[in-house]
């Protein structure tokens, strides 16, 4: 909006006037600025100037409502010091204002704490997060010639927040009364919005105004693609090894010396070995590179386990194949089932299944969060492919603090320690078939998008 259509325009023709008349330098857009916010959110007059007003407008009222980019300090303080002596001189301040003096001493102890002070977005509103985000996409609205620019351009911003995923406004954004600062991660904030104590909750909550509608894949398509999974097909190997029957303990486990034969029988070393890889894909981890990156995989490969439930390899099997039905426990032993092998009935073993598998990841928080993202951002884009760099970015929102995230920067370590937790955070259901990997990023298949569905209302009760 230029100065002849502000509130305050003539004002500030007057100003010009006077300033160039007494050779002061001012900048009548800022000054402009200034006597908006003070007119539009605390209801005074430009020439009402009471003892506090200066701090109180460049402290709090500019970081919270203001521009995103605070003023220069030297340019600022000589406006207003120019503004106060011209209503003082022309008569025009109000007699209820402090001495101009004063007022410009009040400028100069806040004006150089304003950039620091603007740059906390805890303080921001949510008009300024939106300018903000406006800015970021080529849509800045410090410069509008007009109204009808800017009403388009809010427009345009507007649009592109609301295409952003929940999760990504939730972060951008927090809801009043989250007490969200550069101290609270995106976890945090998010489980304080719902009001729920399981972050993997609190996860899915952030989808839920874009989970999307219409026809499932048909199980003709999606019952192979469960089956042939190596997932699954691990899964009927272990069955058919139980056979009969096999020793369990009092937990439902086998018992320790079975669980060690069966981790050799089915050869399933194969995926430890796949795991530790995806852990320490290099030797950059302190300590790798003094042993040598195939003798530290080989040394974590052979990492010995005394109960079947410490061994991720057969427990995740164990808990899938029991959960779908391939096997039964009882009190002290277990033995396979048949397994039907028309459509519906493949299906429903694999939803099971992946079910169980995905309840062991998540019961490490922190480990199932980039998976669940991953899924859910393909599954409510249409099996869109997600890049790698876009779980990264929100891992470590999600883990991380906006203060630790500065703290880390750039730093290349702890960049490659959380890309390596992401992927290999993704290879505990690379194996399922729910999904396809690439050098580009992670995309669900048609059997995915039936497991998310189904998932889902398994996570609602």
């Amino acid at each position: 909006m230029s100065i002849a259509d502000s509130p305050h325009g003539l004002l500030l023709r007057h100003l010009e006037v006077w300033a160039v008349r007494k050779q002061r330098s001012v900048n009548v857009e800022l000054l402009d600025q200034l006597l908006e916010l003070r007119s539009a959110y605390d209801d005074l007059e430009a020439s009402y100037w009471p003892p506090g007003s200066v701090e109180h407008l460049l402290l709090e009222r500019w970081p919270s409502k203001g521009s995103v980019q605070a003023p220069d300090p030297a340019e600022l303080t000589d406006s207003l010091d120019a503004f106060f002596r011209f209503l003082r001189s022309t008569g025009r301040m109000s007699p209820r204002s402090a001495d101009p003096k004063e007022l410009t001493r009040e400028a100069r102890r806040a004006a150089p704490r304003m950039p620091e002070v603007s740059a906390d977005k805890a303080t921001w509103s949510p008009t300024k997060v939106l300018m903000d985000f406006g800015r970021g996409i080529g849509l800045d609205l410090d410069d509008v010639p007009d109204v009808e620019t800017l009403e388009q351009r809010l427009t345009a911003i507007t649009a592109a927040w609301n295409a952003l995923p929940e999760h990504e406004r939730v972060r951008r954004m927090p809801h009043p009364g989250d007490d969200v600062g550069d101290e609270v991660n995106g976890r945090e904030s998010a489980m304080r919005r719902y009001g729920v104590d399981d972050p993997l909750v609190a996860l899915l909550l952030t989808f839920r105004h874009e989970l999307p509608t219409g026809e499932l894949p048909p199980e003709e398509v999606v019952g192979p693609q469960f089956a042939n999974a190596p997932f699954g097909r691990a899964m009927r190997e272990l069955a058919a090894w139980v056979g009969e029957g096999k020793q369990v303990t009092g937990t439902g486990v086998l018992r320790p010396a079975l669980a060690r034969q069966a981790y050799e029988d089915l050869g399933l070393e194969a995926w430890t070995r796949s795991r530790v890889e995806r852990e320490y894909p290099d030797e950059s981890m302190p300590g790798v590179a003094a042993m040598g990156l195939d003798a530290w995989i080989d040394r974590e490969v052979a990492r010995p386990w005394s109960r079947a439930a410490d061994c991720p390899a057969l427990h995740r099997l164990w808990r899938g194949a029991a959960g779908c039905g391939l096997i039964t426990i009882g009190t002290t032993s277990a033995r396979a089932q048949d397994a039907p092998d028309d459509p519906a009935s493949v299906v429903a073993r694999g939803v099971r299944s992946c079910v169980a598998a995905m309840n062991v990841v998540a019961e490490n928080p922190a480990r199932s969060a980039p998976v669940v993202f991953a899924l859910m951002s393909s599954y409510v884009r249409g099996r869109e492919l997600v890049s790698w760099d876009e779980i990264l970015q929100f891992w470590q929102g999600w883990h991380r603090s906006e203060q630790d995230q500065a703290d880390y920067g750039d730093n290349p370590w702890f960049q490659h320690h959380d890309g390596t937790w992401v992927s290999s955070s993704i290879g505990e259901l690379a194996d399922t078939g729910l999904f396809v990997e690439s050098v580009d990023g992670v995309k669900l298949t048609q059997a995915g998008d039936v497991f998310v569905a189904a998932w889902l209302r398994y996570m609602q009760g």
